[in-house]
């Protein structure tokens, strides 16, 4: 087990979130506000919890 967890792939998967941590200041809110930018800013359709909700009590 502890060699899966020695991985290369789990070690540049660790890399990143540390570097994704650091450049938001290790703080989780904005990490979330600057997400949230990106969803908006694609274009794509998103869907919250309270969407999923509406659309369940609509059945």
């Amino acid at each position: 087990m502890k060699k899966e967890l020695d991985s290369p792939v789990v070690a540049a998967v660790r890399e990143a979130r540390r570097k994704v941590a650091a450049e938001y200041g290790y703080d989780l809110g904005k990490l979330c506000q600057a997400l949230r930018r990106m969803e908006r800013a694609s274009g794509r359709k998103t869907s919250t919890p309270k969407d999923r909700k509406a659309r369940q009590q609509a059945k």
